[in-house]
């Protein structure tokens, strides 16, 4: 989703995107920890974000049940 004009961006919501990038990258190669570390990071400072509690709640449950080494990424709902 849009967050601003291109350019007008602050130097907060920056950094905030570059980490988000960095978790994302971290989360589909499956370097959970790493992941995990800056996803909680990113909680901290924004704790109203569901995206963010969401990978985490997504990440707790690959550390207990980790998908397939050739696993593309996308998730597989159970339930309707």
């Amino acid at each position: 989703e849009p967050l601003c004009p291109v350019g007008a961006a602050s130097d907060a919501l920056d950094q905030e995107l570059q980490q988000w990038h960095q978790a994302l990258s971290a989360y589909r190669s499956q370097r959970w920890l790493l992941a995990q570390n800056l996803l909680e990071s990113l909680l901290s400072a924004h704790p109203e974000s569901a995206l963010y509690a969401l990978y985490q709640k997504r990440i707790s449950q690959f550390l207990d049940s980790p998908p397939a080494p050739d696993w593309d990424g996308a998730t597989n709902f159970e339930l309707k």
